[in-house]
């Protein structure tokens, strides 16, 4: 799969404002909300750092794992900059929803702009690789542990035995 600059610019704007939008209107519907905030946290803002920094000369599975770091890092101090300057303009809890949503909304923006304007010709190509039987069997048996631990505490819930 190709990924083209429009493509990639404009899907995390599009992903951005799906999130927003679960989080200002407080849908839960199958857990949305959650699983969309965490993908986009931990994923699209780490991404525009990378971007912003034109760091390409990595594999893809490296070039995640520092996307991640980065989208965490960036939490961490971003929310200890909120934390720190917001107070200083007026606003009592600056670690509530919407304070924070803005905030991290206009960082999101400036980001945005940025990594846009310095990557002329940028295309993304995922290649997924190549397993083996046996590598398959080992990536497989982790989701299965996953299931029984959720079907486990049902059952524990609902009075029954813990065989799972």
């Amino acid at each position: 799969m190709k990924l083209t600059k429009n493509k990639i610019f404009f899907g995390i704007l599009i992903f951005g404002l799906i999130v927003n939008l679960l989080v200002l209107f407080d849908i839960q519907c199958f857990y949305l909300r959650a699983i969309f905030s965490f993908i986009f946290l931990t994923t699209v803002l780490g991404l525009l750092i990378m971007l912003m920094l034109k760091i390409r000369e990595v594999d893809f599975w490296e070039y995640l794992v520092y996307t991640i770091g980065l989208s965490v890092t960036f939490l961490i101090f971003g929310g200890l900059f909120i934390n720190s300057t917001l107070p200083l303009v007026g606003i009592d809890k600056p670690l509530s929803l919407v304070p924070l949503l803005v905030s991290f909304n206009i960082f999101l923006l400036i980001f945005w702009l940025i990594a846009f304007k310095r990557n002329k010709e940028i295309s993304l190509e995922i290649k997924l690789p190549k397993l083996s039987w046996l590598n398959k069997v080992f990536l497989a048996i982790p989701i299965i542990f996953i299931f029984l631990s959720i079907f486990g505490a049902k059952i524990l819930n609902n009075n029954g035995s813990n065989y799972l």
